[in-house]
């Protein structure tokens, strides 16, 4: 199961899954440069980074979020 993370709280991160379901993980568990969006599974008992996933939602936000910005500025005019 692949997993986002949410966010950072204190000692946790808030990791969630595509069913929208969380689960906290202490943060000294993840790779040590991780980050809020990244996305990580679980692999042989230790939390990997998954570069390929993380790349492709964050590129889909940004299609996301263009599309948003070019229906605002259209309908402004």
């Amino acid at each position: 199961m692949k997993y986002s993370i949410d966010r950072f709280e204190e000692g946790f991160a808030v990791l969630q899954d595509d069913n929208g379901e969380c689960i906290n993980v202490e943060k000294y568990a993840l790779p040590a440069d991780s980050k809020q969006g990244d996305i990580v599974v679980l692999k042989d008992g230790r939390w990997v980074k998954d570069f390929e996933e993380t790349a492709k939602r964050r590129n889909e936000v940004l299609k996301l979020q263009q599309k948003l910005l070019n229906k605002y500025k259209n309908n402004s005019r």
